[in-house]
């Protein structure tokens, strides 16, 4: 194992700890100027009328288990948890191969990136509408493209890494 080929792997493993925890996926506008917030796959931080709110990946499941969110919010935040999920177990595999990475690791990355991204597109759309904009507000998902050029970089640099 060659010292470049180690600190090289290792960038693949940082930028999806960096998306997984730190990467605002979307940012939103509620309906009619009521608040905006910005959304992480952990959690989501909202300002509006009724408060400032930091609510939790937990939070959002328990409150379609206990039956507060139904219908298209409920799906809408199952979705985004799957995706979530997805985004953990990806950066879980990352971390577990990021001293020493093959062709074959990448590509499982890249294949949990795009699953995780395709789920949060999903639950945005199934809020929001098929444009990201309808009754419920507009969605700018930059963090989901962000996801998706990292998936991009990664498949065109995939030499340079291994």
């Amino acid at each position: 194992m060659k010292y470049h080929t180690v600190r090289r792997t290792f960038l693949i493993a940082l930028m999806v700890c960096t998306i997984c925890f730190f990467l605002p996926l979307q940012i939103y506008i509620i309906s009619g100027n009521a608040g905006f917030g910005i959304e992480t796959a952990l959690f989501r931080y909202q300002l509006s009328a009724q408060g400032t709110s930091l609510i939790l990946l937990t939070t959002d499941l328990s409150y379609v288990t206990g039956g507060l969110y139904s219908g298209r919010t409920a799906l809408s935040v199952c979705f985004w948890i799957a995706g979530s999920i997805a985004l953990i177990i990806t950066t879980a595999f990352s971390l577990i191969f990021a001293w020493d990475m093959k062709k074959k690791q990448i590509r499982i990355i890249n294949y949990g990136l795009i699953g995780s991204a395709v789920l949060f597109l999903i639950s945005c759309m199934l809020q929001y509408g098929p444009l990201l904009k309808g009754a419920a507000g507009i969605s700018m998902p930059i963090g989901i493209l962000v996801i998706l050029v990292s998936v991009y970089i990664f498949h065109s640099l995939e030499e340079w890494f291994v």
